[in-house]
């Protein structure tokens, strides 16, 4: 019987025949040949269960599809691979079940929550989002696999809180305070850069039929202060048309009825509220770990921040894993709540006779939305006194400028008074007159300007 040799110089693309000494059909084989791992994963280990970073070392790893974790990305796995990442991520929250058990639920049940109270707040795809911050930037990735990565924007800005003055005695002084610190600020440029290349300029801004909300989770509430005051800003985008909006995610979380969730640290209280669960483990357990963006402490490392992450080389597979974990909660539909106002929000929170069947912001009480509409107000108005501040717009329009400090000391009048409904109801009576104003003053500035 002749047994053919084998040659141990054959290229790997080709194949070599081995005659089986029982005389048994030839079998083809591989040189160097992968099995399939995929379909044959318990196989591959004696305990049955695979170590969570397994797939990290081979070179069809799934993960490998994503550059940025988005929907679109998601959508070029395959069945199979999507059943391998599960797996991979069980397998992981096996070493951490308190913390990662139902991340995706717990994530995409915020998300439901904050698209439900937007959607009749601004209307469907009336809105864009921007998360201050790194805290809400796991949340963001639910929320952008929900409503479009271009409607869900995380703006990378820590220490916000430096741009509110809350030891400024009025309006006036604490605006002087916030443009001063602006334009002082030698990164301004570069966070005008990184606001425009995500469609965000100021152009943009005012021209655009959409609501813009800043939305941060709060305790103080300075930091989410700050950015507003930032945004307003005539240094950045102003508020001519009304349409930038502040929301605490904790708030809109309390606007909600309770709901079945299957996070160990709910599963486990009986003596809060899923709301107020929900606030502990935000706050608590460190979500800022999965962040999607890098921490800036100063506007000019904005677009590093930006980018710090996702452009890293060596992003943890535990990381990776739950950014996935959260896009493919919301794609496989695990995470539909159904999120149902509670009965007493809209009764409570949408009427009140002294704004005459005017909307409230659903977050807000009437009285807060009250101060809200006034601080609007008073931030362009401050704008535009600091702006007639030089010398050559006093010279050339002292009527204005009058007028201007007139409506200021009527508008802190409203403000301060603001627990007297007669006021309030004369404040929304003047309301389209105090617009009108702003906006003629501002055009006619503008006009001297050039």
């Amino acid at each position: 019987m002749q047994i053919n040799k084998i040659n141990f110089n054959t290229p790997y693309n080709k194949t070599y025949n081995r005659k089986l000494i029982s005389d048994k059909k030839t079998e083809t084989l591989s040189l160097y040949s992968k099995p399939d791992y995929f379909k044959s994963q318990q196989a591959l280990s004696f305990t049955g269960v695979l170590p969570y970073n397994f797939f990290a070392h081979i070179h069809t790893d799934p993960l490998k599809v994503f550059k940025n974790f988005t929907k679109e990305e998601y959508l070029q796995l395959s069945a199979n691979q999507i059943n391998t990442l599960r797996n991979e991520f069980n397998t992981l929250v096996m070493n951490n079940p308190s913390k990662l058990k139902s991340i995706g639920e717990l994530h995409a049940y915020i998300a439901e929550c904050v698209e439900t109270a937007l959607n009749f707040e601004f209307g469907e795809n009336n809105y864009v989002i921007l998360s201050i911050g790194r805290s809400l930037s796991s949340i963001c990735k639910s929320l952008a696999t929900k409503l479009g990565e271009e409607n869900v924007i995380n703006i990378p800005m820590s220490r916000a809180k430096r741009y509110f003055n809350p030891y400024a005695t009025n309006y006036q002084k604490n605006y002087k305070f916030i443009f001063e610190k602006i334009k002082d600020d030698e990164g301004l440029e570069t966070f005008l850069e990184y606001l425009k290349s995500k469609n965000l300029s100021r152009d943009v801004v005012e021209k655009s039929n959409k609501q813009y909300v800043l939305m941060d989770y709060c305790i103080s509430g300075d930091s989410l202060k700050g950015a507003e005051h930032l945004f307003k800003s005539d240094l950045v985008w102003g508020n001519r048309n009304r349409n930038i909006h502040t929301a605490d995610i904790f708030n809109i979380l309390e606007l909600f009825d309770e709901t079945t969730l299957s996070h160990p640290l709910i599963l486990n209280s009986n003596t809060k509220s899923i709301s107020n669960i929900v606030e502990d483990i935000l706050w608590h357990t460190g979500f800022k770990e999965y962040a999607t963006i890098g921490a800036s402490s100063e506007l000019k490392n904005t677009i590093n921040a930006a980018n710090a992450i996702l452009n890293d080389t060596d992003i943890p597979r535990e990381k990776q894993l739950v950014w996935f974990d959260l896009i493919d909660t919301i794609m496989s539909n695990k995470g539909n709540f159904n999120a149902k106002f509670k009965r007493d929000v809209l009764n409570s929170y949408l009427t009140d006779p002294i704004y005459r069947d005017r909307k409230i912001k659903i977050w807000n009480t009437p009285d807060s939305q009250y101060k809200n509409d006034l601080r609007d107000d008073l931030n362009e108005l401050c704008n535009l006194l600091i702006k007639s501040s030089s010398k050559e717009l006093r010279q050339k329009n002292n009527t204005s400028i009058k007028e201007l400090c007139k409506f200021y000391r009527l508008l802190t009048k409203y403000l301060t008074l603001s627990a007297n409904e007669k006021y309030r109801g004369n404040y929304y009576k003047k309301h389209s007159e105090i617009i009108q104003m702003l906006n003629r003053i501002n055009e006619n500035f503008n006009t001297l300007i050039e």
